[in-house]
């Protein structure tokens, strides 16, 4: 892949239809796309990051906000997720490669996302992610995607799931691309640390509030060691299945 810059993009809205406005929900007493934000940050191969939103008017307070804390934003398409995406690379020539990631997953983990970067830069793939045979916690999605490979995907005929998920084009089609994807050595995609309900959300404020250390350490060996406590209130559910058929290819998590 040839060399550039990697974006992390945070991709938000205040219209969610199970939980609105939970993007900006107090967790533990910032909101809580901040709180993700700021454990992005701390990825040592991520160059720049932006929260691409829609130019509906629900989310001017979103804007708002992002701006008064400095944080870059990208608005566009409400339903057609993808075109956003796409009109936001289409506008970044020194960006090579992007980081997608949703603002409902506050515990993201900087190592998670380093890594993916990595295999994706040295194995000169088109699209790395923790998903296509989950073992990673759900909430600690990663997907890191090939700038040059998404764009070349424009003129094909997107479903509506496919224009509102972004990327379900690229793993639906293994046979067009390079796809990688991250394994953890045991399997945690039974525990739920996304935000998609207000139960979901005081469920994550509870894990924070047992476990300070969440606040300044984003790496995923905290968060497993916060999952596996008997006090933990995380939900377990059924393992998640794999969302794509193989061929890919598989790398092994390093930081057990």
């Amino acid at each position: 892949m040839k060399s550039g810059k990697v974006y992390a993009l945070v991709q938000a809205r205040m219209s969610s239809s199970r939980f609105p406005g939970k993007v900006l929900q107090e967790l533990e007493s910032k909101p809580m796309i901040l709180f993700q934000i700021q454990r992005v940050l701390k990825c040592s191969l991520v160059d720049d990051l932006y929260v691409l939103t829609s130019s509906d008017k629900s989310d001017d307070i979103l804007c708002e906000f992002l701006s008064k804390n400095s944080i870059k934003v990208f608005r566009g398409s409400l339903l057609n997720v993808n075109k956003r995406f796409l009109e936001f690379m289409k506008t970044r020539t020194e960006c090579t490669a992007f980081v997608r990631l949703t603002a409902d997953c506050p515990l993201s983990c900087s190592d998670i996302i380093d890594y993916a970067i990595s295999i994706l830069k040295d194995n000169n793939l088109d699209y790395v992610s923790n998903t296509l045979l989950p073992t990673f916690p759900d909430g600690t999605d990663v997907e890191v995607v090939n700038k040059d490979a998404f764009i070349s995907l424009e003129k094909n005929i997107l479903t509506e799931y496919q224009k509102e998920h972004v990327t379900p084009f690229i793993y639906q089609n293994p046979n067009k691309l390079k796809l990688g994807n991250i394994s953890n050595k045991h399997n945690f995609s039974r525990y739920r640390c996304t935000v998609d309900t207000k139960l979901d959300f005081l469920a994550v404020t509870k894990l924070l509030t047992i476990n300070p250390n969440l606040h300044s350490e984003a790496d995923f060996s905290s968060l497993k060691m916060a999952l596996l406590s008997l006090n933990s209130p995380i939900q377990i559910t059924e393992p998640r299945l794999a969302i794509s058929q193989i061929p890919w290819r598989d790398y092994s998590f390093p930081y057990e």
